[in-house]
C-alpha cells in the first residue's frame, strides 16, 4: 500500500508545505476550503434541456465588476478526471443565462439540499421542493425566499486546472433585492441592511457560517497632502 507522504513541515510558530509537493489534490483542496474562510455562496439556477430548473451552490465565487455589473465563479466536472460537466455549467454554454442568489441563513437546508450530487439533467427544484417565482425583467424565475437575486447573462467559461475547472464569468442584467433587506431608497440608491441579508456562508468540510458581529469603523485617515 502506497503511504501519502505529509508535505507539512514544522517551522517557527507553524507548519508549511509548497504546493507542489501535495500528492494528494483533496488534501490540498481540503485545506483550502478550511482556511479560505468564510466564503459567500452563489446559489445559481440554470435550466435544463426539458425546460426543468437546476439549483446548486458555488463558494469559490465573487464580485468582479460594477461597471459592467459582473460576478465569476467555478464549477466542476461530475467526477474528477472525467470530461462530463455539472449541469450548471452545461446548461449555461446552451442557454447563456442563470440567475445567481445570495441565499440567507433561513436557506441554509435548502443550499445542503442542493449541492447533493443527482443525475444528470434532474431538477433540484423539484426534488426538494424548492419555491420559485417570476423574475420580473428576466426570462429565468428565482429562489422565491433568497433575499438577493442576480439575472445574469453569461461572458465567457475559462477552464483552469488539472480538473479542470470552469471559471464562469456572468454579467448581471437584472436586479432583486428584497424589501426588508432595504434601510432606504435616497437619490436612486439602495442603502442595505446586510443584517437582514443575513447571507450564509461557508466554511470547511460540512460547516456552514452566519455574518455575526458587523465592525464599521469608517472611511480610512486621508494623507495630510489630501486635506
Amino acid at each position: 500500500m502506497t503511504q501519502n507522504i505529509s508535505p507539512f513541515h514544522q517551522t517557527n510558530g507553524g507548519m508549511v508545505a509548497a504546493a507542489a509537493d501535495f500528492s494528494n489534490p483533496f488534501a490540498c483542496y481540503t485545506l483550502l476550503t478550511q482556511t479560505f474562510v468564510p466564503r459567500p455562496i452563489a446559489w445559481v439556477l440554470t435550466e435544463n434541456e426539458d425546460g426543468s430548473h437546476n439549483l446548486a451552490p458555488f463558494s469559490y465565487t465573487g464580485a468582479i465588476d460594477y461597471d459592467p455589473p459582473a460576478l465569476i465563479f467555478s464549477c466542476g466536472m461530475r467526477k474528477v478526471g472525467s470530461t462530463d460537466k455539472k449541469d450548471t455549467w452545461a446548461n449555461l454554454e446552451r442557454t447563456k443565462r442563470c440567475v445567481v442568489h445570495i441565499p440567507s441563513v433561513a436557506n441554509m437546508e435548502a443550499v445542503n439540499n442542493s449541492a447533493a450530487n443527482l443525475g444528470e439533467g434532474i431538477s433540484e427544484i423539484d426534488t426538494y421542493n424548492i419555491p420559485l417565482t417570476s423574475f420580473k425583467g428576466f426570462p429565468l424565475p428565482r429562489v422565491s425566499d433568497a433575499p438577493i437575486a442576480y439575472g445574469c447573462k453569461l461572458i465567457e467559461v475559462i477552464n483552469l486546472g488539472h480538473a479542470p475547472m470552469g471559471l464562469i464569468l456572468v454579467e448581471i442584467e437584472q436586479f432583486f433585492v428584497a424589501d426588508n433587506v432595504i434601510e432606504k431608497h435616497e437619490d436612486g440608491a439602495l442603502h442595505i441592511d446586510e443584517k437582514a441579508i443575513d447571507p450564509l456562508t461557508r466554511l470547511g468540510k460540512t460547516k456552514y457560517g452566519t455574518l455575526g458581529e458587523l465592525i464599521d469603523i469608517g472611511s480610512p485617515p486621508k494623507p495630510k497632502s489630501a486635506e
